[in-house]
């Protein structure tokens, strides 16, 4: 199940969450331990700082080579399914398919703030 959350940063540059909310909206409170590292917020889940964190990219990543499977037009979504098959999207057929993407396990790499540059 996909997951975004805010991150709160703690000693030695780490950050964990402060707040879960999964695709469907329901806002999960992360499995913590206070008190293991003179009161250091500490995961006990399997989730971490690294699996949160998305990277910054100044760059865009698809180029007009990059085609919507489904009408032809420029793709600025790309979807990567668990299995590994890549589907793209211009940005009209992007907004259409991505909830159920999601909601598949894809990952969504949108690049739809670059349209106007």
């Amino acid at each position: 199940m996909p997951f975004r959350g805010l991150l709160g940063h703690i000693e030695g540059g780490f950050a964990l969450p402060r707040f879960i909310v999964s695709a469907c909206g329901q806002s999960i409170a992360p499995r913590v331990n206070r008190g293991a590292r003179r009161g250091v917020m500490v995961c006990d889940g399997s989730m971490n700082a690294q699996t949160l964190e998305r990277p910054v990219l100044d760059e865009p990543q698809l180029s007009a080579a990059n085609r919507c499977d489904a009408c032809g037009a420029r793709a600025w979504v790309r979807a990567t399914m668990p299995s590994g098959g890549q589907l793209y999207f211009c940005g009209h057929h992007a907004n259409e398919h991505l909830p159920s993407l999601v909601g598949g396990g894809a990952q969504i790499l949108d690049e739809r703030h670059f349209m106007n540059d």
